[in-house]
């Protein structure tokens, strides 16, 4: 995905590599890892849209779905910046 692969690498977001019991795409997201960055709300889209894409190209998963699992053991407040997201999707 060009202009993206830092962020792909930056693992905030994974597609993990095997399904689970239900035949579901299994993603991984840790949020304090995108607050690193200064353009999260793009990046963390870009990103998630391209491996929902890459996901559902197993014929397994666009019947089932997918599951998410969401860590946020280190997120705090200041990962978060509202004013700007309210500021950009209103």
């Amino acid at each position: 995905m060009k202009g993206s692969e830092t962020s792909i690498k930056q693992g905030f977001i994974k597609l993990l590599p095997v399904l689970d019991n239900q035949g579901r795409a299994i993603f991984y997201a840790n949020p304090a890892l995108a607050a690193a960055q200064d353009e999260v709300d793009a990046q963390v889209i870009k990103v998630w849209w391209y491996l929902i894409h890459v996901a559902m190209s197993n014929p397994s998963c666009r019947r089932h779905g997918f599951v998410q699992v969401i860590n946020l053991g280190d997120v705090r407040l200041k990962h978060f910046k509202p004013r700007r997201l309210v500021g950009e999707w209103c």
